[in-house]
């Protein structure tokens, strides 16, 4: 006999009411690209080449180079350019270098410093600050500074009261621009809207990339080498992950229930045993090597049947 606590409660869940997805292996299958890393490479490394000239410009500003890293990672096109953001980012490291001075420049300095693993202090902050701690009055209509400052409080680590200030300031600041929506650009108070809803900090890349491309090549500072590069880059990787997709949506467990009892246990061990090297590469070697595999056993399999043909 069952002790009461032994008894299992049946908890009646709530049905959300979701429809049956529609996303099925012959709809997945029937989209294409034309973007391929391989037709495409030659076009790709051209505009590499033009973006890091960009990066290196002697001339360039400190400021308008920490704008360009900034609108390349909103882009998701920085990881192509690692080597040249570092040296660009270590060389405010040096005494001999002019610090900024501006709250939209300082806090963006920290901010992309923090992201790329440079150990920087807050102190940078202070030349913003009262006495008593605080930010200056005088900071509130700067909108591109409160904003930059606002994304520069999320890289920070626990009890640094600076950026806990910093958070408080800049969000109620720019709370209190959106209500004066009628004093200023509609283009702003969106902008500022986005932000305190979903800082940079908190958006997923890829999506990101897709959103900003419509925004910087309205940018009156855009570069056209820039822009193209980051729109074939998204491309292509978008192809890259549809191939993936179809790749999975192949291969079916379902599909051995079509099969001859004595060739279910086959084709789970041929799944599983496949399944696990393909992973394995990919983690150790970074290579999908689903295709190459798929194309060998459509190769053996019409060997096979060629072989069985001849026999009968």
């Amino acid at each position: 006999m069952e002790s009461d606590g032994a008894k299992q409660i049946e908890v009646e869940r709530r049905s959300a009411g979701h429809l049956p997805s529609v996303w099925n292996a012959q709809l997945i299958n029937s989209f294409t690209s034309t973007y391929s890393y391989e037709s495409h490479y030659t076009r790709l490394e051209k505009l590499k080449q033009g973006v890091t000239k960009l990066l290196v410009d002697p001339t360039t500003e400190p400021r308008d180079l920490l704008d360009l890293i900034d609108k390349m990672q909103r882009l998701a096109v920085a990881s192509h350019f690692e080597k040249e953001i570092t040296h660009i980012l270590t060389q405010f490291l040096y005494p001999n270098c002019i610090a900024p001075t501006d709250l939209y420049t300082v806090a963006l300095q920290f901010r992309l410093m923090r992201q790329h693993g440079f150990s920087i202090t807050t102190d940078m902050f202070k030349q913003f600050m009262e006495r008593d701690g605080k930010f200056m009055d005088s900071l509130r209509e700067d909108v591109c500074g409160l904003l930059s400052l606002y994304e520069a409080s999320y890289l920070g680590f626990p009890e640094e009261d600076v950026l806990e200030e910093a958070y408080n300031f800049s969000s109620e600041s720019l709370l209190s621009m959106v209500m004066k929506v009628d004093e200023i650009n509609s283009e702003i108070v969106k902008m500022i809207q986005e932000s305190l809803d979903f800082p940079q900090h908190w958006r997923f890349p890829w999506t990101e990339s897709r959103y900003f491309i419509h925004i910087y090549q309205r940018d009156e500072t855009m570069h056209s080498v820039l822009l193209e590069f980051a729109k074939l880059n998204y491309n292509i990787l978008q192809s890259v992950y549809l191939n993936e997709v179809q790749q999975l949506v192949g291969w079916d467990l379902k599909a051995m229930e079509e099969l001859p009892e004595y060739m279910k246990v086959c084709y789970s061990a041929l799944y599983d045993h496949i399944s696990e090297m393909a992973q394995d590469a990919l983690k150790d070697n970074g290579m999908d090597i689903l295709p190459y595999v798929k194309k060998h056993v459509e190769i053996f399999d019409h060997i096979y049947n060629i072989f069985q043909f001849n026999r009968d």
